[in-house]
């Protein structure tokens, strides 16, 4: 089972491999301010390369960067949340708490 990652602040690069994250991955994570997704660029003995690809929900050109894991609780994602689709078609445990489920979405309207 997959740990949370907030208050983990080990390398970025062992706990993606702990969680069995690699390079391809998409991850959802939020700090109180909406959504991010970041997708694994690159994994070095203890550094972890993302590219930001979707911020509170709206697609965006970031360039690739290092990254911790500690800030937030990083959870694996939908591929179809870093394509610019809603929040509300987020498929994993944080959007599913926050704007319930998309079948719950499409009833109200």
């Amino acid at each position: 089972m997959v740990s949370g990652t907030r208050h983990d602040f080990r390398p970025a690069a062992h706990v993606a491999r702990n969680n069995g994250w690699g390079v391809g991955t998409h991850l959802v994570g939020d700090e109180g301010y909406g959504p991010s997704v970041i997708v694994i660029t690159a994994l070095g003995e203890d550094l972890m390369l993302a590219r930001c690809v979707s911020r509170r929900g709206e697609q965006v050109e970031e360039r690739e960067a290092t990254w911790t894991l500690g800030a937030r609780d990083w959870r694996v994602c939908d591929v179809a949340a870093s394509s610019g689709a809603s929040p509300e078609r987020f498929n994993d445990p944080i959007s599913i708490a926050k704007y319930g489920t998309l079948e719950r979405q499409e009833r109200q309207g």
